[in-house]
């Protein structure tokens, strides 16, 4: 399993880092409420998969994130946000305190990606295969309402 996580946590890494890749990710969730670490996790598990994943299984994944989600990461968020535009009027140990919530946000949303493998059964690991990647990400995507689903 330990080498699962840290296959997930790679792929989620160098997948944010290519370009365009953060900025549709950060659209998809300002703009329709996607949740980034489910996008990218449903992208890893489909490309471990010969099928697209089915609604019930990005449901099943999305109530293992949630709790987590709602308690740890969108209040981390929340906080990094609110800090930045008011950095300016503050002491500058408050930067350094906006630091240190940007790198516990990473954190959790690490922790969201181990979720997210544990709520992936095991037995869905199968060789790679990236055509069930689009189908899963429009089938995810259909529910948001957003512009990428044409």
């Amino acid at each position: 399993m330990t080498q699962l996580r840290s296959d997930v946590w790679s792929f989620a890494l160098a997948l944010y880092d290519r370009p365009g890749v953060s900025e549709a990710c950060l659209t998809l969730q300002d703009e329709h409420a996607a949740d980034v670490v489910l996008l990218i996790g449903i992208c890893w598990l489909s490309l471990r998969r010969p099928e697209a994943l089915q609604a019930s299984d990005i449901a099943r994944l999305e109530a293992a994130l949630a709790p987590w989600r709602e308690a740890a990461v969108v209040p981390l968020r929340t906080i990094r946000r609110s800090l930045k535009p008011r950095l300016a009027a503050l002491p500058a140990a408050a930067a350094d305190l906006r630091e240190q919530i940007k790198a516990a946000e990473l954190q959790a949303e690490r922790v969201a990606f181990e979720i997210l493998e544990n709520a992936a059964s095991a037995a869905d690991a199968r060789p790679a295969c990236a055509a069930p990647v689009q189908a899963t990400l429009m089938l995810y995507l259909s529910g948001l309402g957003n512009p990428y689903n044409a």
